[in-house]
């Protein structure tokens, strides 16, 4: 019987793509957002924050929380615009639907503008995100907003850089 170590690009490691998903992003007020490798190893980080209004939903509890679905915007181009240039991502929160990371609000504050229950970050962050997701899928949010019971990321599986255009690190 035979091995295929390439089973986590579908047999094809010239392509890069880990299907499986291990990348996952972490949320503390004081660190904003992190982005971990499946290797675990702290790839980079962004600035954002959970600025809720009044009327919404209120702060992500401390918790982990699946990824769902990406969804992109009308007014994608627009960093001016609710959700900013890169659309928002989606993750499976209780009584929030719809909740999830993205940008937008440029010129009412950026990451400190109010949302209706959304980790507001940057463009930049939000393109990070959607070249990672395109190559290796987001699994999961971890919120702690004191940032001291973030757990370790997982060891398992393979990461690369999505700005390397597919090549690996």
């Amino acid at each position: 019987m035979s091995r295929n170590n390439y089973a986590y690009a579908k047999g094809n490691p010239i392509s890069r793509k880990d299907p499986t998903g291990q990348s996952s992003v972490y949320y503390s007020d004081a660190g904003g957002l992190q982005v971990y490798s499946a290797g675990g190893q702290l790839e980079t980080t962004f600035p954002a924050a959970n600025n809720t209004a009044s009327n919404s939903v209120g702060s992500w509890p401390d918790g982990t929380y699946n990824y769902a679905y990406y969804k992109a915007h009308s007014d994608d181009a627009d960093p001016n615009s609710a959700y900013g240039s890169n659309g928002i991502f989606i993750f499976d929160r209780t009584g929030c639907s719809g909740c999830g990371i993205h940008s937008g609000r440029a010129n009412r504050g950026g990451i400190s503008a109010k949302t209706l229950g959304c980790i507001r970050s940057t463009d930049d962050a939000t393109a990070y995100l959607k070249a990672l997701n395109a190559v290796d899928p987001i699994t999961s949010l971890v919120v702690s907003h004191d940032g001291n019971s973030l757990p370790a990321p997982s060891l398992s599986g393979y990461w690369i850089n999505p700005m390397l255009n597919g090549r690996g690190p």
